[in-house]
């Protein structure tokens, strides 16, 4: 399992402009910060409840195949659609 994953991808700056800060914030926390600024309700997903969703996809699999990372990517996304 992946734990503490940054699927976060930094820009590269504009001549002129300072590189952005790496703030160490995920995929899910910036989807709740956009969701946040666009009106609609921040959606707080925790760490155990994309764990337990991207493991019973290797479940259903059977525990065969399959990669934990897109398992990991998968659960994320589901969990924030909802």
């Amino acid at each position: 399992m992946t734990s503490g994953k940054h699927l976060h991808k930094l820009a590269s700056p504009a001549i002129g402009e300072s590189a952005p800060a790496n703030t160490g914030k995920t995929a899910s926390t910036l989807h709740v910060e956009a969701k946040a600024a666009q009106g609609a309700p921040p959606v707080a997903i925790g760490h155990e409840q994309i764990a337990e969703l991207a493991y019973s996809y290797w479940v259903e699999r059977g525990y065969t195949g399959g990669s934990a990372d897109e398992d990991w990517i998968r659960a994320e996304r589901t969990l924030l659609m909802r």
